[in-house]
């Protein structure tokens, strides 16, 4: 017993308007998406219709669902404004440790070595200590160094100079280790 199969042969231009139909209905449900077009194409004979899918470009370029956090640590001031300045660090104020001004060192080449980094550091003044944290697996540096300063101004001028600097070919991050939160203020 042999089945019958039949097919027919459907025109570009009748498939085009009915996927162009299929995908004004899709995109008025799901809006930003693409829907894949189909093509059928002649394989040996005439009769014989075969059904590929052909690749859709996907965009890049799509609308970016932004979510909204809840919970501790998602206050206003916690949030990064649009410049990429995180507020609280702008709104905030450095606190000293209990031995000194302490600093964080971050995006640090994991090749690089603890004498380096104090030498480009003590260009700022003495450096009172320096921990550096190693992957325990590999030895290498995890990026994230401390460096603490005896002396406010030195390490103002540390993270004020060292923020952005590159530092064997990669951009640090410094920052304070330490701030005071921003005092809350009442809107009345």
């Amino acid at each position: 017993m042999e089945e019958e199969v039949s097919a027919t042969y459907v025109s570009d231009e009748e498939l085009d308007d009915e996927v162009e139909d299929m995908k004004d209905d899709y995109t008025s449900d799901n809006a930003g998406f693409d829907v894949p077009r189909r093509r059928r194409q002649l394989s040996g004979d005439e009769d014989d219709v075969d059904e590929a899918v052909i690749e859709d470009d996907i965009q890049e370029d799509r609308a970016v669902s932004i979510q909204q956090f809840r919970g501790r640590g998602m206050k206003k001031a916690d949030r990064i404004d649009e410049d990429g300045d995180d507020e609280e660090r702008v709104l905030s104020k450095p606190v000293p440790s209990v031995d000194g001004w302490t600093i964080i060192v971050s995006n640090l080449h994991q090749e690089a070595e603890e004498d380096a980094i104090k030498q480009a550091f003590e260009d700022f003044g003495p450096v009172k200590t320096i921990n550096i944290l190693l992957n325990r697996e590999t030895g290498y540096l995890t990026g994230v160094a401390i460096i603490e300063y005896e002396v406010y101004d030195m390490a103002l001028e540390a993270v004020q100079t060292m923020n952005g600097a590159t530092f064997l070919g990669k951009k640090l991050k410094v920052d304070w280790l330490f701030i005071e939160k921003p005092k809350p203020t009442s809107r009345a």
